[in-house]
């Protein structure tokens, strides 16, 4: 019985010059905490840095416009230069609103 179903990636040649990137599914088992461990600052590093490439190629993007089904996870937090901590900021509908009000002006029905 497997737990989880995890991605591997894997790459193939065109013919033409061009390589095209897929992923396979394996099942397997999560590790337990004390294996897990051991590929921590592995996991962590490599979440940085797939998170600085992603940001750097879409930095500069305006106006996107979402599709139905697209989904936006977001999550508001306070900076505290002072006391460096971060807060969670719980005023998340009037965001939302504002976004909404901004995506109409931007795209009318």
């Amino acid at each position: 019985m497997f737990n989880s179903v995890t991605l591997r990636g894997a790459a193939v040649c065109l013919g033409n010059g061009r390589v095209q990137r897929f992923s396979l599914l394996y099942r397997r088992s999560p590790l337990n905490w004390e294996e897990a461990r051991k590929y921590a600052d592995h996991i962590r590093k490599h979440g940085i840095i797939q998170f600085l490439n992603i940001y750097n190629k879409v930095k500069d993007r305006q106006r996107d416009v979402l599709k139905w089904g697209d989904e936006v996870e977001y999550m508001l937090v306070e900076l505290d230069d002072n006391d460096e901590k971060v807060r969670l900021v719980l005023n998340g509908g009037d965001v939302l609103e504002t976004l909404q009000e901004q995506g109409e002006k931007i795209n009318p029905k």
